[in-house]
């Protein structure tokens, strides 16, 4: 019976972070993200965030979300504060989440 339950809560998460995603997508001017580009080199074009989770928008048309699940709450948190403060996110991601997103999509 635990293993429903999880199955369930990470289902009602992942459904959760997808409307958020279409709608910070679809809302661009509300709680969508431009990232500041100060030495114009970064890969990053948008993020979106949710309480405990960012989706993060490429230059290749690629979205990316992290969550608490891949590749945890510290990294998620300091991938918030770095996006947020519009600096280190995608030499962060390069250099220690790699390829550990929780999903990724077109």
């Amino acid at each position: 019976m635990p293993k429903k339950l999880s199955y369930s809560h990470n289902l009602q998460k992942f459904i959760a972070i997808i409307i958020q995603v279409v709608n910070g997508f679809i809302n661009q001017e509300g709680e969508y993200g431009k990232v500041p580009k100060p030495g114009g080199n970064s890969g990053i074009i948008a993020f979106t965030t949710t309480e405990d989770s960012i989706t993060v928008k490429f230059k290749d048309g690629w979205h990316y979300i992290y969550n608490t699940i891949r590749p945890g709450v510290t990294d998620v948190d300091h991938m918030i504060a770095m996006a947020k403060a519009g600096s280190g996110l995608h030499g962060y991601i390069n250099r220690k989440i790699r390829n550990n997103h929780f999903h990724k999509f077109r």
